[in-house]
């Protein structure tokens, strides 16, 4: 078999639904290789006439971003997928209209103006506080469609076929028993939404048996099969009151986390066991019953389906790409893939997601003065220019990259003269920190725009080895250079944010090439088509001479006015929220935007914070509790250190320390490694003894998935701050670079050498990280002292 031979992707988020879909397969087929850039894991089979692919998001990365990614890869490698199936588990919402319980199967379905998914959390704040959703999925393919209504006909008449392919799996599988057994339903307890699990219990067992919601038994066994809408969002829902007041603006039959992800990339079908009722009361007792629910109803699904009939269905990618039309003739498609999987480091388009997952949001209202400022108007009508956007920490560089990346993206759409393309640095990401990176970043948006700019790549490609092509600053320049002096381009403006959290002396050799692209002394400056705009905060000392000769906006003084009205505007925003969360009086509600507007000090991360920390709080808690909030970012950092118990300190500054200083993000376990945590608590895993660890830093962490990082630049800036502190307790958490450094590769090295560790480094989570770093940390603490000697 090849890789061109299978048809069907088959998505799963947990091993548990893995594990289930394996179960199903008629026929297991042999593994093939994957592309050396694609890190999914798959497994090949048949079912009936089709031939199928399994993948699984990683292991404890949940949520559309990584599912985007998994089927971005999966259509890499396998370019002949024609649709696909997300098959798993999701919180029901039951009614009156729709009697949805534990092991029933949900089946997206599109109702109304929906295509059959619903991204509950994507949308804009406006008056009052009220949430509106906005966009729309794209729905399933019409085979799939088709399929679902003949299915849905066949089933008013005959019985499903779930409890057979699940008896046939269990006698493939026996260990898959506890997939195939329906729990007794006694542990199908639905509690009424506004009664909360107690956190003092573990169980059900000991809930309040009058709040539970009284439902006929039903006449028949094994689960029921719902059509409609399916909620995709970012967060697990375990709110009952959320649930039904989203269920009542929505009229949806279930949550998830990843078909939002998957539904404007790959044709698809939603497919979900319901395990829980997303609310406190949630448990893994129904997950593997339902997870093994839904692939049996995948697999049934699939024999409705001829084989030929998807045989003469367009692929995922050309129902992506729509139709390959005659600008595209000739193209040699398969070399172009090879290129953008060998370039491919991030979607750019997902690291923009995770901000906006991050920081919220964009208010309306904020951020449009830049539309109307002089320099940006000449720069976007000037056919080759670079324009620099300059601020200081906390002051919405980003959120404005955001909003200015969503203005370009509108602005070329449907253009065959001019394109966009956009990075977003970050300092913890390797894949996003240093010069290479952006320009392969780069380099892959433009190849995935332009598909004829492949010409520029091919002869590097055959001439050296492509994994030094991709390593290489002056080969990937190089063909950068020609691709935005090609006229298949048109007009090509792109987006760089963050440019500061580059790595400092690959940061210069860049910006000098992008100074001599631009400078008027250039014999072809006439010929470059792209039009550049770098957003950052204040670069090292040499590098403002670089760009000396380019316009700048420094949004402290040159917006000063433009900045502080976005705040006041963020500021109604983030109070008015509180307000209606914890039903604030009037003159309480006053107060609180008074004391924003007095104490932000032109930074939105400080009313970010401090608006989230308070939502904590009884309403009579609120004007007690926000006068010990200081003004400032600088002020807030230290009293969140202060506040951080003496017992805790040791831990807590070792953690920030490491954090701080390595050269990518941790992930929780080799955080705990780092640390040396040890579980003295019954009942406890090693993660979530690091998860309260990670707490005690507050707000100067935040975990993602199971990486954590630190809350903003401004406080890697602040912990490494020289200022001598009024606090003598402040001092303790101060980072020394030098200090940090050489701790850091000393625990390296000694891991390397076998020493105090030796019995137990093969099992270290943090070995890719140790053999990686020491050398990075000791050359980093090499240069810092001879530097200062």
């Amino acid at each position: 078999m090849k890789h061109e031979d299978y048809t069907v992707g088959w998505i799963c988020a947990l091993p548990t639904e893995m594990a289930a879909a394996r179960g199903m397969l008629d026929e297991l087929h042999e593994t093939l290789p994957s592309h050396p850039y694609d890190t999914n894991n798959y497994t090949f089979g048949r079912i009936g006439d089709h031939n199928v692919v399994i993948a699984c998001l990683p292991s404890g990365v949940m949520g559309k971003i990584s599912a985007a990614r998994v089927v971005t890869q999966l259509l890499s490698t396998c370019t002949w997928i024609e649709f696909g199936l997300m098959v798993g588990i999701g919180g029901g919402v039951p009614s009156k209209e729709h009697d949805i319980r534990l092991g029933d199967v949900v089946v997206s379905k599109p109702i109304g103006t929906y295509g059959g998914v619903i991204q509950y959390d994507f949308g804009k704040t406006v008056e009052e506080g009220k949430f509106i959703i906005m966009g729309s999925l794209n729905k399933p393919p019409k085979t799939l469609l088709t399929a679902l209504a003949s299915l849905e006909a066949k089933h008013m008449t005959e019985n499903h076929m779930m409890a057979k392919h699940l008896s046939e799996m269990t006698k493939k599988y026996p260990k898959l028993t506890t997939h195939s057994t329906c729990p007794d339903v006694c542990y199908d307890l639905l509690y009424t939404a506004e009664y909360d699990h107690p956190k003092e219990y573990d169980t059900c067992s000991q809930c309040d048996a009058n709040k539970l919601v009284s439902r006929e038994p039903r006449a028949s066994d094994g689960p029921v099969i719902h059509y409609g809408l399916v909620a995709s969002g970012d967060r697990v829902m375990r709110h009952g009151v959320t649930r039904e007041r989203l269920r009542q603006e929505l009229d949806m039959l279930c949550f998830e986390m990843e078909a939002a992800g998957l539904m404007d990339i790959l044709p698809c079908l939603v497919i979900r066991g319901i395990c829980d009722y997303a609310d406190s009361h949630k448990n893994k007792r129904w997950q593997p019953y339902a997870a093994a629910a839904a692939s049996a109803y995948a697999k049934e699904l699939l024999s409705v389906i001829p084989g030929k009939l998807v045989i003469d269905t367009q692929t995922a990618a050309e129902v992506t790409a729509a139709a390959v039309d005659s600008r595209f003739q000739g193209v040699e498609w398969d070399k172009v893939n090879a290129c953008l999987t060998a370039l491919f480091l991030t979607d750019p388009r997902d690291d923009r997601e995770t901000i906006t997952q991050t920081k919220g949001s964009r208010v309306d209202g904020t951020c449009e003065w830049i539309k109307t400022n002089a320099l940006y108007d000449s720069w976007l009508h000037s056919q080759s220019q670079l324009l620099r956007l300059s601020g200081g920490p906390g002051k919405g560089k980003t959120m404005l990259s955001v909003y200015l990346a969503e203005e370009l993206e509108r602005r070329v759409e449907d253009s065959e003269n001019s394109l966009f393309v956009q990075y977003f640095c970050d300092n913890r990401d390797e894949k996003r920190n240093t010069a290479v990176t952006v320009l392969r970043g780069l380099i892959w948006q433009l190849l995935k725009r332009r598909p004829q700019l492949v010409i520029h790549i091919l002869p590097s490609f055959r001439d050296r080895d492509k994994s030094q092509l991709i390593t290489s600053f002056t080969a990937l320049w190089s063909i950068f250079e020609h691709m935005i002096r090609d006229p298949v381009v048109g007009t090509a403006y792109c987006l760089l944010d963050g440019l500061d959290e580059c790595d400092t002396g690959s940061l210069e050799v860049l910006l000098k090439k992008f100074s001599s692209l631009f400078s008027k002394k250039s014999d072809q400056s006439s010929t470059c088509h792209l039009n550049l705009i770098v957003v950052s905060r204040e670069l090292p000392d040499f590098i403002p001479k670089i760009l000396s000769i380019f316009p700048c906006i420094q949004l402290d003084p040159d917006a000063d006015y433009e900045i502080n009205k976005d705040i006041h505007q963020f500021i109604e925003v983030k109070v008015n929220e509180l307000s209606n969360y914890r039903q604030l009086p009037e003159p309480l509600h006053i107060h609180v935007k008074k004391v924003f507007l007095a104490r932000a000090q032109g930074t939105f991360l400080w009313v970010g914070i401090v608006a989230h920390e308070l939502r904590k709080y009884k309403a009579t808690e609120i004007e007690r509790v926000l006068n010990l909030f200081p003004s400032g970012l600088e002020e807030l950092y230290a009293r969140i250190l202060l506040q951080i118990d003496d017992d805790r300190q040791q831990t807590a500054a070792t953690i920030l320390r490491w954090v701080s200083m390595a050269f990518r993000p941790l992930s929780l376990l080799e955080l705990s490694t780092v640390i040396e945590t040890t579980v003295t608590s019954i009942g406890f895993s090693r993660e979530e003894v690091i998860r309260d660890q990670v707490a005690y830093c507050g707000y100067f962490l935040t975990i993602k998935g199971d990486r954590v990082g630190l809350i903003h630049q401004s406080a890697k800036d602040y912990l490494l701050g020289q200022t001598p502190d009024c606090n003598p307790k402040l001092e303790y958490f101060r980072i020394k670079e030098e200090a940090a450094n050489l701790e850091i590769a000393r625990k390296c090295f000694d891991y390397l050498q076998g020493g105090a560790f030796a019995g137990v480094r093969s099992t270290w989570p943090i070995a890719a990280h140790l053999q990686t770093s020491p050398y990075f940390h000791m050359l980093h603490f090499i240069g810092l002292t001879m530097h200062d000697g």
